[in-house]
């Protein structure tokens, strides 16, 4: 399992909320490989958990993935964003911040997500 946060839209010069959001993870960089995805989820605005069930089959779950890779896409109404990507991480927590220049930066690693609310 693995939960995707966002914790800041203003800093990428977004003045309101957006109004639905794209979640992806990948066992690669380009994305050809995708576990899980929402597309314009209205629901899960700030934050998405992904059981991460393993590509091409039925109740096998990857596990202990040092390697996943994510990205999102900001919705407002029918416009989006680029994709936003985060490098390779641990699947048992990422925080996704938005800093300058349209850069994510991970922020809480596994033995800080105590501290996570």
């Amino acid at each position: 399992m693995a939960k995707l946060c966002i914790k800041d839209y203003v800093s990428i010069g977004m003045v309101r909320p957006p109004t639905a959001v794209s979640w992806q993870v990948s066992l690669d960089k380009d994305f050809k490989d995708i576990i899980d995805e929402s597309i314009k989820d209205n629901v899960n605005i700030t934050s998405w958990t992904t059981p991460l069930k393993k590509i091409g089959s039925n109740n096998e779950y990857y596990k202990n993935l040092d390697n996943l890779y994510s990205r999102i896409s900001l919705w407002y109404d029918d416009l989006d964003t680029p994709w936003y990507i985060v490098d390779k991480a641990n699947q048992n927590m990422q925080e996704l911040i938005f800093v300058k220049d349209n850069e994510i930066v991970k922020t809480v690693s596994p033995e800080d997500s105590i501290n996570y609310n």
